[in-house]
């Protein structure tokens, strides 16, 4: 059985061969000098899953250090585009940015075109402070406290703080007053609920953090929330969040010790958590 397909247009095979052109070059470049190169891409600002024709934006998974900028609000507010599942379009991270004092950029202005650089800034200097330019992307999405109304929208969860990320203090909590603390031993163990179905997590031993644990108070709830990100996951849940059932908490951070077993005595002690 023969099947046919119509010849493309000259307008459509001229357009293919100009986005594989640019993504070729863009990847040439990048490969170039890999060690010591990021490219932080604004993903858009139409407020919807990113384009799948947008390049380089819509290749940026294929390398470890492209990232796509989305601009957003500490309040789970996201003006710029999203990751488009469907089309396996990822954007990474979600940053703050305005426009300038300089005509004809109004101060109030912003836009991922905005968000983008204030994430290059922050990279350029960890790569001054010796991080290599491949290992960036997971430093960049790891490097934010998760919000629960963002969800999968966009990798990291939660809003771009430069602070942590420069920081780069490995497991460590944040505590109830805005302290960032290293952990020198952690034992951490607790139940959740997502969707109806009871989620536990232990710490292991990684040498960088895989979990981003957030605690905030339950709406409409007495109850405790956490919100999880996992940098990896066998059950494809990198994202979850939920009122906490049960917890176990021993951080020690020099001499400063967080000690519970109470959920509602969490948010007295810390408010966020890596390991």
């Amino acid at each position: 059985m023969q099947s046919s397909v119509e010849a493309p247009t000259p307008t459509a095979l001229a357009d293919l061969v100009a986005r594989c052109t640019q993504i070729d070059r863009f990847a040439l470049q990048l490969t170039a000098a890999e060690e010591s190169r990021i490219a932080a891409l604004a993903a858009g600002n139409a407020g919807m899953p990113a384009s799948p024709v947008l390049l380089p934006q819509a290749e940026a998974f294929r390398w470890e250090n492209v990232v796509n900028v989305t601009h957003g609000r500490p309040d789970g507010t996201i003006d710029g585009d999203t990751t488009n599942e469907g089309y396996k379009v990822i954007v990474n991270v979600i940053a703050p940015g305005c426009g300038y004092t300089t005509p004809p950029l109004a101060q109030d202005e912003n836009g991922s075109s905005f968000a983008s650089p204030y994430v290059a800034t922050a990279a350029w200097i960890r790569m001054l402070q010796g991080l290599p330019a491949p290992s960036l992307k997971r430093a960049l999405t790891a490097s934010s406290e998760p919000i629960s109304t963002i969800g999968e929208k966009v990798e990291s969860g939660g809003l771009f703080d430069p602070a942590l990320f420069l920081l780069h203090p490995g497991p460590h909590v944040v505590s109830a007053e805005g302290a960032y603390l290293s952990l020198s031993s952690l034992t951490f163990k607790m139940t959740y609920m997502y969707k109806g179905t009871e989620i536990s997590i232990t710490n292991p031993a990684p040498t960088e953090p895989s979990y981003v644990v957030a605690f905030h108070a339950c709406e409409n709830s007495p109850d405790v929330c956490a919100i999880v990100r996992r940098s990896t996951s066998t059950s494809g849940l990198f994202f979850t969040f939920g009122p906490i059932k049960t917890v176990t908490l021993d951080a020690l951070s020099g001499q400063q010790r967080f000690q519970t077993n109470d959920a509602a005595a969490l948010l007295k002690l810390i408010r966020l958590i890596t390991f």
